[in-house]
């Protein structure tokens, strides 16, 4: 019931949550606890989009933020080094919005 409640909370569809707690009823019988541990990889955390799909190593899971910006949904990562695509290193431009550009050093007071 408690990983029913979980799957809701998420935004999975109630009659689909129920469907789930029933499976696992008749597959592991009605009076198993289901452990978080055994059903989901801790070794590995991976967000998947319609568009893209992005590991992270699972230590570093509290740096994944959701954001809404002028009405679209954003997943950020925060930057802090080097960055590489397909192996190559790239360069992170500033927007127009920060303080410094991530070419220029930081301005002294």
């Amino acid at each position: 019931q408690d990983v029913e409640r979980i799957l809701v909370d998420c935004g999975v569809p109630e009659e689909r949550a129920a469907a789930f707690r029933e499976q696992c009823g008749e597959q592991f019988g009605g009076d198993v606890a289901l452990h978080p541990e055994n059903l989901i990889d801790s070794k590995r955390f991976e967000i998947k989009t319609e568009q893209a799909t992005i590991s992270v190593d699972p230590a570093y899971t509290y740096l994944v933020e959701t954001r809404t910006i002028d009405g679209r949904k954003y997943l950020l990562i925060p930057v802090e080094a080097e960055v590489e695509v397909n192996g190559l290193p790239v360069g992170v431009a500033a927007s127009a919005g920060d303080e410094t550009s991530a070419d220029a050093p930081a301005e002294e007071e």
